[in-house]
């Protein structure tokens, strides 16, 4: 993510500890990376799906989703989350999930440790 944003961790690690903000550049970068909406990056409120400057997307039937980076993604998630001991109610977890998998699907990666836990971080599921 801090590659993508075009800072060090160190910055990036103040962001995350509420220590400083970043810039509106840095914040789109971010957002985009993630596949999320500034204003919900930004603040945790409004719409998850909308991206600056890319029209919404339209709901994914079955035969367009990857089902194995969906579980991957899943796995991941509550892997992560479990490891730092975080309970989230079904609501959270499952907006997570779907952050993370649009997050890859739209890179073509699979998840990584590093990305999900800067993820979970930015989208502040602590």
């Amino acid at each position: 993510m801090a590659r993508m944003a075009g800072v060090s961790t160190s910055v990036l690690s103040k962001w995350r500890r509420g220590e400083s903000d970043p810039s509106r550049s840095r914040l789109v970068k971010m957002a985009r990376a993630a596949s999320v909406s500034i204003e919900w990056l930004a603040t945790g409120e409004g719409s998850l799906d909308h991206v600056a400057g890319v029209q919404p997307q339209r709901a994914a039937g079955p035969q367009e989703m990857d089902l194995e980076l969906l579980e991957n993604v899943a796995r991941a998630a509550f892997q992560e989350l479990e490891r730092r001991d975080i309970n989230l109610a079904p609501d959270g977890l499952a907006r997570l999930v779907r952050v993370l998998y649009r997050h890859f699907a739209s890179k073509g990666d699979q998840p990584d440790h590093d990305t999900v836990s800067n993820i979970i971080d930015l989208a502040a599921y602590r």
